[in-house]
């Protein structure tokens, strides 16, 4: 992992001083500014697989869940999202069974991106569970006032390893709906590494004199981006 990012910021450092403001300030500004800007780390690392990064935000769990029976009881409590976060964000597992019964439950919340992220989150549960299972795919129909649809299709890009999710990545990226279709290719041209369904498909894609004009970049990208 590099120590530090483009900005010259050292993770190293700064993930640890954050958390040790958050575990100790009682200042109500000091403590949503620094939680603010560890989950901003966290949310532009989203994409990125890296154990190391990730073992940077473990201290963190502890601290978070100081604030677990807020959480539970106050559904507008910032600490719900703060505290699924950490899975959804960086895939730290859950640390108990309360705060797996709190992302099943903002799954359903009336804040569309509280929803969104609590979906990410079981996602990127190990082993994926056959109830997470059941919601995702529940939410890959387009249903009115919820994460839903597309936008589930790409969440399941983090469950690619589930044979069931990747067939439904696969038909989608192969179909004629457009949104699902450009969806279900950006979710699987992340995967790494990438199976061969998906390489095989990817190029059949590149034949098709009907390819969307956003999905073949991605296409295309993603081949390039494939060892020699």
């Amino acid at each position: 992992m590099h120590q530090a990012d483009q900005s010259g910021i050292d993770f190293r450092e700064e993930i640890p001083f954050l958390i040790g403001v958050i575990s100790s300030d009682n200042d109500f500004a000091i403590l949503e500014l620094a939680r603010s800007r560890l989950l901003g780390f966290a949310y532009d690392r989203i994409l990125q697989n890296n154990p190391l990064f990730s073992d940077l935000f473990r201290p963190a769990q502890p601290v978070f869940e100081r604030h677990l029976e807020e959480a539970e009881t106050d559904e507008n409590s910032v600490w719900g999202a703060a505290i699924i976060s950490l899975t959804t964000f960086v895939g730290l597992q859950p640390s108990s069974q309360r705060v797996l019964a709190l992302i099943y439950r903002m799954v359903d919340d009336k804040d569309e991106r509280r929803q969104g992220a609590a979906l990410i989150a079981l996602a990127r549960l190990k082993p994926l569970p056959s109830e997470a299972k059941r919601v995702l795919i529940s939410r890959t129909a387009k249903t009115e006032g919820k994460t839903s649809g597309p936008e589930v299709l790409e969440i399941l890009g983090f469950a690619i390893a589930d044979l069931d999710l990747l067939r439904i990545l696969l038909k989608s990226a192969a179909g004629n709906d457009v949104l699902g279709q450009r969806a279900a290719v950006r979710a699987l041209s992340r995967a790494d590494p990438m199976p061969k369904e998906v390489l095989d498909l990817f190029r059949r894609l590149l034949q098709r004199k009907d390819l969307d004009e956003n999905v073949a970049p991605t296409v295309k990208d993603a081949l390039r981006a494939l060892p020699r």
